[in-house]
This record gives C-alpha cells, sequence and structure tokens, in this order.
C-alpha cells in the first residue's frame, strides 16, 4: 500500500501545477496581509488573521483540482483500468510489509 502512496506523490510531484498551488496561495496571503496593513477598516488584520488571510477557501479549490487531475493523469496514461480492477486488501499489505 506505500507503494502505492508513492508512485502517487512521485506522479504529482512532477507535475508544475502540484508547485505553483502552494506559490500562489502564499501570494495570496501575503497580498492579503499587505492590504490589511495599507487599509485597516476595509481589511481587519486581526480577522484576517484568525481566518488564515482567507486562504482556506483557495485551498479546497486547489485540493478539489489536484484530485481532478489524478484521476485525469489515470486516464491520460491509460492506468485507470489497472488501478481500477486492482485487487489490494489489508490483509495482503501485512504479509507483504511485516
Amino acid at each position: 500500500m506505500i507503494t502505492l502512496y508513492r508512485q502517487e506523490l512521485r506522479k504529482l510531484l512532477k507535475k508544475q501545477s502540484t508547485w505553483w498551488c502552494p506559490g500562489i496561495l502564499i501570494a495570496l496571503a501575503v497580498t492579503f496581509a499587505s492590504l490589511a496593513r495599507v487599509n485597516a477598516k476595509l481589511f481587519p488584520a486581526k480577522a484576517l488573521f484568525n481566518d488564515n488571510f482567507e486562504t482556506g477557501q483557495f485551498l479546497v479549490f486547489f485540493v478539489m483540482g489536484t484530485a481532478a487531475a489524478m484521476v485525469t493523469m489515470e486516464y491520460q496514461y491509460g492506468t485507470i483500468k489497472t488501478v481500477l480492477t486492482q485487487s489490494y486488501t489489508r490483509g495482503r499489505s501485512w504479509s507483504v510489509n511485516g
């Protein structure tokens, strides 16, 4: 089972979009923090800090996009059939690893 996770992680780390998403989230947080410093009435710093500078909402969309990209990659490489029909049980993973 660990091998399957490693394979999926390796595929994700090779994609550029995996690295763009954290960069965009950091840029959004810095932008909102700058706006809070410039205009405290319109962007209250304490409320923005409590809401993680509004990046939580964007994080949900990025996670959904990543999941969709993973499924799309399986179709693109023709491995979706293998993934869906693969018989991998907990008992089998324990006998392999332990």
